[in-house]
């Protein structure tokens, strides 16, 4: 093999290696921003439920009222 073919075959591994490396970390990437979505979906709604509660409680005692059920 000459050599200008062997530094040309070498070129071209490195380029699939680097673009297969490329390719495998988006996919992975969006694979997990997908499960993170829903998780954080899940940990914002819960969020929001609480935070009205402590605004009720809150409203009730900035208006002098038993904030006990």
């Amino acid at each position: 093999m000459t050599r200008p073919r062997w530094v040309a075959g070498v070129g071209l591994a490195v380029w699939l290696f680097g673009t297969g490396v490329l390719v495998g970390t988006i996919a992975e990437r969006l694979r997990f921003d997908h499960r993170r979505s829903a998780v954080l979906a899940r940990y914002e709604t819960m969020l929001r439920e609480r935070n009205v509660q402590l605004m009720r409680l809150e409203r009730l005692t900035a208006l002098g009222k038993d904030a006990r059920p």
